[in-house]
């Protein structure tokens, strides 16, 4: 956490990281191996544009965001969170296809990025913190 806290910059680049490697997952192996899975293929493109569209943000604040890094983080988190809530949803939308190895993939994935998003939260709230306490002792 406190590696986090001294370079907020590196959890971005780390949650980048994480998304490219969820797009990748989701189209180069559970999409075209659906029926292992259970997902139908349409639903899991949509996961990936979202995956890609996290990507893209969190590579744009690691590239570009250079102080007041909380409310970014914020965003990314509760866009993490979100990813889950949707993923949780196609599941249960799906639950009469979705596969036992599916269930164990998303449930998998969803506590990874949960635990992530866990991070960036404290993360933000330390870095909130110490550019406050930076600007009232000057």
């Amino acid at each position: 956490m406190n590696y986090f806290i001294a370079s907020p910059r590196k959890l971005f680049l780390t949650d980048a990281l994480g998304a490219v490697l969820t797009v990748a997952l989701t189209v180069g192996v559970l999409a075209p191996w659906s029926q292992w899975f259970g997902m139908p293929a349409v639903a899991l493109y949509k996961l990936a544009m979202a995956g890609s569209v996290f990507a893209l943000y969190s590579f744009d604040c690691l590239l570009f965001v250079r102080r007041n890094f909380s409310p970014f983080l914020r965003i990314i988190a509760l866009a993490n969170l979100g990813y889950c809530v949707a993923t949780v949803a196609l599941c249960v939308v799906y639950r009469t296809q979705v596969t036992t190895l599916g269930l164990a993939y998303f449930i998998g994935e969803c506590v990874v990025i949960i635990t992530l998003a866990g991070v960036e939260m404290k993360v933000a709230a330390a870095v909130n913190k110490a550019e406050g306490d930076r600007l009232a002792h000057g």
